[in-house]
């Protein structure tokens, strides 16, 4: 599929829609996902055109109201967003976007080695992520990320990571 080119506009007003009704996920398996659900079908037609996507998710309200939802778990789209709309989020979608891309860029190079782990460890924790996050992140003992994140230790070993990598 062509990525066609945004203006700065259309990643402002994406990111406006994203901080107020969208959502980052960093799924166990190590993936990431970006998500805009509401009632306003105009408006999701146009977030998932930005996405990238094709198809648009239905459901009801409680209330019986129809809401429609954009979705793309694809690395490439998660990250070309998040990375593009990010200066514009609050702290807490920051915090949300941080993970997503980690799971995206982790999918995209699939494997890269034990020392760019640990700067791409120690880069999450300078975006805000809590050691605590980062040691259920990375399925390893808070002593490797105290050690990851004050520079005692230089490497994360593949073997530590509890998530599995998917093309």
């Amino acid at each position: 599929m062509t990525q066609r080119k945004f203006s700065s506009t259309d990643i402002a007003w994406f990111a406006g829609l994203f901080e107020g009704e969208g959502c980052a996920i960093l799924k166990r398996d190590g993936t990431a996902q970006i998500s805009i659900a509401m009632v306003d079908h105009d408006v999701i037609e146009r977030a998932n055109n930005y996405m990238g996507d094709r198809k648009i998710f239905t459901g009801s309200l409680s209330s019986g109201k129809p809401f429609y939802a954009a979705t793309t778990a694809r690395a490439t789209s998660v990250h070309r967003i998040l990375t593009a709309i990010y200066p514009y989020l609050g702290k807490r979608r920051q915090q949300q976007a941080s993970k997503a891309i980690w799971g995206a860029e982790r999918v995209l190079e699939n494997d890269i080695d034990s020392k760019q782990r640990a700067i791409l460890v120690k880069e999450l924790y300078a975006r805000g992520i809590s050691r605590k996050e980062l040691t259920n992140l990375c399925g390893v003992s808070r002593c490797t990320i105290d050690n990851v994140v004050t520079g005692r230790t230089k490497t994360l070993g593949l073997r530590k990571l509890g998530m599995r990598y998917v093309q």
